[in-house]
């Protein structure tokens, strides 16, 4: 088996690679330009990063190869990792290591190869960057270097990329430390601390941040706290100090302060820890001392005591007059002041020992005072204060005298002993005629081998190093035995212990005629100073490498004048210059900062106390303390400016004279920004592991607390307890195996959480739950450092999960209950009020003196009065939030619009301002969408149009934009002449609860949210609302909605062929405009005149026309006064000139009268619709209606025979039903069930034409009697029609869902039935004239007078005395119902449209009556609704008062 390459560190190589924590990671940019760079200039297709792992080569970046890695036993790369230069194979297929390579003889199908090694610190080769081509070469000698400087690039960007994580990895340390860590400024208030300052002092983080802490030093530390702080500036790099710091309870703490300057801010970064229990102890300890001290005194030894370091901390009296000094003098001084230098290493290895064996004994030397040496004999060992502070008692005996005497003694027989082996200089000898060589012992020594060996030429020969050494002397040996010449050579030799050693081999030949008799000669052990020799040489070499190679190091080195004899490459690439430029040219003055200079010549005064200028400002401080590392500016060659940070060194020849300088700087302005982000990240981070809304704790290896969170202590009861240090275990007793286990797994790398877990701590009174997370955490070298648990308290959520669980079960259990409440409840209140509602209305149809009528009113009033309450309560679907859904049906899109602004043309005309309906005659007549919630929208436009309208006019106008496939896209726009919209607030008007301004709100009230409800709705449409306005000219809010459409059947409007021209006047020059389109859709010309001068002035030239249509608003000469001149001038009839009146629903009371005195024809309520003024215009020339037959005069009814089957349990709901059917259907055969089995038993046997059904009744309720009824009648269709008291959401779809054809909501009046009646039975037959009238003749909906002369009969005077009555009480409503509006009287309201209903029901005024009751039963006051309420009113009475006039 082929052995593979392994370079001899690999262990070390391996650990080195994987603490760089590169290994499958991320592709990174900076690494991807690295090999595709190397993959042009080495013009090959392949390059690769590629890192030896331990039995892989894995790839950090590729170019032209699309594998992650590779098995390492076939890798080229664990060749190339075996040297630091470069590995090239010109040809694979020739190599002998590479030609059955997998590699080679498949794809890629390597054949050239060249790999540079990426060399870590400590000399570790980590892979390589290497270049592949599938055909032979060779790189050029430039290649070659550009493929080194690449290396040394992508090295360089993994040490980089390994600092960075160190750097994350150290922002814990601000939030974490125990120790209080800040930052000040020097005017004396902190800028930043961190939490142990809060936990320490107690001050909040406010108080200390805004109060200066020279107020919180005690006032004896002031003066010394200034002195230190003065330090800094006179040049200090770091203060070390302690002073007495006040907290919040009024107590001193003790704090030792370490402070160092930040020069780029001024600011001070500090470390503070609170000593001052240490300084407690001390004071004890001083009187602990002071009882010792008398036995220091009079001990006659050597007794002192020092620190670990050897710095003494006392010493007796007697002790210091032998070393010739005072006690202070002593006390001053440590071991290494007393003790020669050369012996400084058994100091070292002296206080190591007492340290690790607890004490030490021996001899040691010491210096006296005036030079001479003192040998003494010590005995000392390793003691700890009160405080626990270790310290060393030393006892020593003066044994100068002795040791010197054993010393001359000891000396004097080793030097005759190691001469020669002090010297490493051997002899040896060869007779040549013998070949017997000898050899001194030295030189067996050198040689490694026993003193009685017995060399021999060959073998002696044979221990130099094979190669030069051994060929060299080999030939001087020959050379010397044939010629007698000496030779004098440095060799290498191996010893028989295979030690490599360089020895110097001198020999001489003794010749007798021309022979060679004898060659001897001296052989000297050199290698120490040889390879010293080779080592400098090396060092010299590595030393000018570095320095060019160095490039992003500035190397700059000057002798004693500052004259730069140095300048590396790195200097070139930093400053700009070359090094020509300044080599023997210039100084460093020229890459300085001038008033930098100065300033530090200043500051370098004032510490010396004599001037220090020019080049001697760099190189003053160095040459006193061997070196001086600063922060400099430095200036480029192109004037921008680095900080850097330059270390100056003395350098200084064999004889410790000073023959130059040496200054290396390294860029650290981007340091610096990071540091600074650093600072600033640490703190954030710090704020969010003590704030953290979860128990944090940081653990090492050993499971000992290093940090914890705020809420950590709280959770787990532990607030006053320092934790920190203390074991896990220690502090939660009673883990058991299983969570021990899980934490050596974390320890191990894991990774574990749980999202739900219960625990119980002593004391607690009930389980705890948490959820929790344990991972490790990792040191910088990428090793598990401990671990981290985070842990949150989710008891309250699990606590209030179980109740959210039981009180979702009592929910859904009290809303089964309420649904059947509100069911039972639906249907048990109906029941009793549809035979209330029923009867009083078939009642009211019979005649009744005035007394009876009045009260059976009101008791029908309020019966429908409390049907409506009861709706409003059973409608329970209305507060059903979010489930809002559009309803589209078939609507007609005219009535609608005209509904609109029906709604809102009361309140509008109520401010003088116009009104327009502008429908575009293009538009379809019916589409299909949800009209309530259209109307809706259109309604709230409308209104804030009103609202924010002062003069002018508001318009509807509705479009179509385009037609296709049976759909119509149509614009609704409502345009005003208002205040208009600034730009800026036009987009916050969509918004819940906002106006254009607060001023708006206080202006014209409203909460805001019109708007947003009106934009949710179109956009369940697929629409939004648009706007445009501009301020002080109004504005125009629309929208684009697509809609299925029907044109429908168009009106034939009677005798409308008979108008050909008309004359508009008004003032409104759009309302002309609309006019003028809706006349044109009829071949209607139009003439128009803008005030009543100019209609008179077309009169006045003859003009004639069929119908003239009169504004009544107009200035200067108002509708009536121009048709009263119009009736005194031209035509004083209706016949001989017919005149429409458009006015304002607010006008009623003013004009109806004067319209009546000026024969106007009609009146119409602006804004004017298209149905309006057709219809107008086909009653001006409509025939006479026949006089209609009375009641007792009618044909007798001849309806068919009939079944109707009427299921209900209540008897009075039954005996209702009987009373209307035979009413109006005589010859209807009632049958009648009383639950729904009955009825059931009837249909086995008969098939009524109809079925009423109750829902809930005894034995079998409706839905199952309709059931059960479907499926025994397959031959036929029975109707079935659900009379229901539910008006529950959802069950008119039940209701559907179980068979039955039709829904009605009890109470149930005459005209319900009938309209049942007629829907589900085809009836040949005329019903009741009254219902008849209404269904085939439309104005006797709005005035019935056969009705009014059922009561009256048919005389003549009292019908026309008894209209004059009604027109005057509805006048007189007309005013009430306005005056309790404005003062906003909903009883008032509600009084009046009783009495209302009161006049029209008993006058045959259907729909008047409907409305009045609607009025009558208004629950609460809404403006909005009160006006639409009341313009509907008005219209139908100016309907109703026209329809009175006509009758003759």
């Amino acid at each position: 088996m082929k052995k593979l390459p392994i370079p001899a560190n690999e262990k070390e190589r391996l650990n080195a690679l994987q603490n760089y924590a590169i290994l499958d990671s991320l592709s990174e940019e900076e690494f991807d330009r690295i090999t595709e760079l190397a993959s042009i200039i080495c013009d090959v297709p392949i390059a690769l990063i590629s890192l030896i792992d331990h039995d892989r080569q894995w790839f950090k970046s590729k170019v032209g190869l699309t594998a992650d890695e590779t098995s390492r036993d076939i890798s080229f790369c664990q060749y190339a990792i075996m040297d630091t230069q470069l590995f090239e194979v010109e040809d694979a297929t020739k190599d002998k290591r590479f030609k059955e390579n997998p590699l080679v003889i498949k794809n890629p199908n390597i054949r050239f190869y060249a790999g540079q090694p990426l060399i870590a610190s400590g000399g570790y080769a980590l892979g390589t960057l290497c270049v592949i081509d599938n055909e032979p070469k060779v790189l050029s000698a430039k290649q070659k270097r550009a493929l080194k400087l690449l290396a040394g690039e992508a090295m360089t960007l993994i040490s980089e990329r390994s600092q960075k994580a160190e750097l994350k990895k150290f922002e814990n340390l601000f939030e974490l430390s125990n120790d209080m860590i800040c930052v000040a400024g020097t005017d004396g208030f902190f800028k930043k601390v961190n939490p142990a300052f809060v936990k320490i002092l107690g001050w909040k983080v406010d108080k200390l941040l805004g109060t200066s802490f020279f107020d919180l030093i005690h006032p004896d530390d002031i003066e010394k706290t200034q002195r230190e702080l003065q330090l800094l500036a006179a040049g200090h790099s770091t203060i070390n100090f302690t002073h007495r710091f006040q907290t919040k309870n009024g107590e001193y703490k003790t704090l030792q302060w370490v402070a160092t300057p930040e020069p780029l801010t001024g600011n001070l970064f500090a470390i503070a820890r609170d000593v001052s229990e240490e300084k407690s102890k001390e004071l004890q300890l001083v009187l602990s001392e002071e009882r010792a001290r008398a036995f220091f005194e009079n001990s006659q030894g050597f007794m002192c005591t020092h620190d670990l370091q050897g710095n003494f901390l006392s010493v007796n009296s007697a002790g210091a007059t032998i070393l010739g000094y005072s006690k202070n003098e002593i006390i001053a001084m440590s071991l290494f002041d007393i003790i020669p230098k050369e012996r400084h290493q058994n100091v070292d290895t002296y206080l190591a020992t007492v340290i690790d064996e607890g004490s030490a004994k021996g001899q040691m030397v010491t210096l006296h005072k005036d030079g001479s040496h003192r040998i003494w004999m010590y005995n000392n060992v390793l003691e700890k204060d009160q405080n626990g502070n270790p310290y060393i008692i030393g006892n020593a005996i003066d044994i100068t005298e002795k040791y010197f005497l054993e010393e001359d003694l000891k000396k004097t027989k080793e030097t005759l002993e190691q001469t020669n082996r002090v010297a490493r200089v051997g002899g040896w000898e060869l007779e040549v005629s013998t070949q017997k060589i000898s050899w001194t012992s030295v030189t067996k020594e050198i040689h490694g081998v026993a003193p009685d060996y017995e060399p021999a030429l060959e073998t002696a020969i044979n221990f130099y190093k094979e190669g030069e050494s051994r060929k060299k002397i080999t030939e001087a040996v020959s050379l010397a035995m044939s010629e007698g010449k000496p030779w004098d050579l440095e060799l290498q030799i191996i010893n028989l212990q295979g030690r490599e050693i360089w020895v110097r081999a001198l020999g001489n030949a003794e010749m007798a005629n021309g022979t060679c008799k004898r060659i001897f000669g001296t052989f000297q052990d050199i290698d120490e100073a040889k390879r010293t020799e080779l080592e400098v040489e090396s060092s010299r070499k590595l030393l000018n490498d570095v320095l060019q190679a160095a490039s992003e190091v500035s190397i700059i080195a000057t002798d004693v004048n500052g004259l730069i004899n140095v300048f590396n490459s790195g200097a070139e690439k930093l400053l700009g210059y070359a090094a020509n430029e300044m080599i023997g040219k210039q100084s460093p003055a020229i890459i300085h900062s001038m008033d930098e200079v100065t300033r530090r010549g200043h500051e370098l005064e004032e510490e010396y106390g004599f001037p220090v200028e020019g080049f001697r400002v760099f190189v003053q401080k160095a040459e006193i303390d061997g070196s001086e590392q600063r922060e400099w500016t430095y200036v480029k060659k192109d004037g921008s400016r680095c900080t850097v940070s330059l270390v100056v060194t003395a350098m200084r020849d064999i004889e410790d004279n000073i023959n130059g300088y040496l200054g290396i700087a390294t860029d650290i302005t981007e340091r610096r920004i990071i540091e600074k982000a650093l600072v600033t990240e640490k703190a954030r981070l710090s704020a969010f592991v003590e704030h953290a809304p979860a128990a944090v704790a940081m653990l090492d290896n050993e499971m000992r607390f290093i940090a914890i969170s705020n809420r950590w202590l709280e959770d787990y009861h532990l607030k006053g307890r320092d934790i920190i240090g203390r074991s896990h275990y220690e502090v939660f007793e009673n883990i058991d195996d299983e969570r021990r286990a899980r934490h050596l797994r974390i320890l191990d790398g894991a990774i574990e959480r749980k999202e739900e877990d219960r625990y119980r701590l002593k004391g607690d009174k009930e389980d705890q739950y948490v959820t929790w997370e344990m991972r490790p955490w990792y040191d910088f070298e990428g090793r598990v450092g401990g671990m981290m648990i985070f842990t949150q308290n989710i008891t309250s959520i699990i606590r209030q999960r179980e109740e959210l669980k039981a009180e979702k079960l009592r929910a859904e259990q009290a809303s089964i209950a309420k649904s059947e409440f509100l069911s039972n409840m639906s249907h048990e209140i109906r029941t009793p009020l549809n035979g209330v509602i029923g009867f009083t209305d078939l009642v009211l149809k019979t005649k009744l003196n005035e007394t009876q009528q009045q009260y059976l009113t009101i008791v029908n009033q309020s019966a429908n009065a409390l049907l409506s309450i009861i709706n409003d309560i059973l409608d329970f679907s209305k507060i059903e939030a979010g489930k809002l859904e559009l309803d589209a049906e078939k609507c007609d899109l005219y009535e609608m619009a005209c509904q609109a602004t029906d709604i809102i043309t009361f309140q509008v005309q109520t401010k003088g301002l116009e009104m327009l309906l502008n429908i575009s005659p293009d538009l379809p007549r019916f589409i299909y969408a949800d009209s309530v919630r259209l109307k809706q929208i259109l309604v709230n436009l409308l209104g804030n149009a009103s609202k924010f309208t002062e003069k002018g006019e508001i318009e509807l106008k509705i479009d179509a934009l385009k037609t296709k496939d049976g759909e119509t896209t149509m614009r609704f726009a409502v345009r005003d002449t208002g205040i208009g919209i600034k730009p800026e607030k036009q987009e916050k008007i969509f918004e819940a609860f906002s106006q254009e301004d607060s001023s708006t709100t206080k202006k014209y009230g409203g909460t805001g949210l019109g708007l947003t409800i009106s934009n949710k709705l179109l956009g369940l449409m697929g629409s939004r609302l648009q706007l445009t306005s501009a301020v002080d000219h109004g504005s125009t809010f629309y929208f684009d909605v697509t809609l299925r459409s029907e044109q429908g059947e168009a009106i034939d409007w009677e005798n409308i062929d008979q108008i050909k021209n008309v004359l508009v006047v008004d003032d409104n020059e759009n309302n002309r405009m609309i006019l003028n389109q809706m006349l044109l859709l009829k071949n209607i010309r139009t003439a128009e005149a803008s005030s009543g001068f100019e209609a008179l002035q077309l009169l006045s030239k003859g003009e004639k026309y069929d119908v003239i249509v009169m504004d009544y608003h107009m200035p200067f000469m108002d509708g009536l006064e121009t048709i009263k001149k119009i009736r005194e001038s031209f035509y004083g009839t209706a016949a001989e000139q017919p005149i429409i009146m458009l006015h304002s629903s607010s006008d009623d009371s003013k004009i109806i009268l004067a319209c009546e005195e000026l024969k106007v024809s009609h009146r119409l309520v602006k804004p004017v619709k298209m149905q309006d003024i057709y219809h107008a215009f086909t009653r001006l020339h409509r025939k006479e209606a026949e006089p209609q037959l009375s009641v007792d005069q009618g044909n007798e009814t001849a309806i068919d025979r009939f079944t109707v089957l009427v299921v209900e349990d209540n008897m009075v709901n039954m005996l209702l039903a009987r009373t209307i059917i035979k009413k109006f259907a005589p010859n209807a055969e009632l049958v009648e069930a009383k639950n729904g089995l009955e009825a059931l038993n009837y249909c086995e046997r008969h098939r009524p034409a109809l079925i009423l059904m109750d829902v809930q009744m005894p034995e079998m309720n409706g839905y199952e009697a309709t059931k059960a009824i479907r499926n025994i009648t397959t031959d036929v269709h029975i109707p079935i029609v659900a009379l229901t008291a539910g008006n529950v959401k959802g069950e008119k779809e039940k209701c559907l869902a179980a068979g039955m054809d039709d829904f009605v909501v009890k109470p149930v009046v005459e005209e319900t039935i009938i309209a049942i009646f007629s829907k589900w039975l085809d009836l040949n037959t005329q019903l009741d004239n009254s219902y008849e009238n209404i269904m085939e003749n439309p104005e006797a909906a709005h005035f019935n007078v056969n009705k009014l002369k059922s009561y009256l009969g048919n005389d003549e005077g009292i019908l026309k005395e008894a209209m004059i009555l009604i027109k005057k009480e509805l006048y007189a409503s007309t005013d009430a119902i306005k005056k309790c509006i404005d003062l906003e009287d909903l009883p008032g309201l509600n009084a009046a449209g009783h009495k209302l209903y009161g006049t029209a029901v008993s006058s045959g005024l259907f729909l008047l009556s409907k409305m009045a009751n609607e009025l009558e039963q208004l629950s609460s006051f809404s403006a909005e609704q009160a006006d639409s309420m009341a313009i509907k009113i008005n219209n139908e009475i100016a309907i109703v008062l026209q329809l009175m006039n006509d009758i003759k």
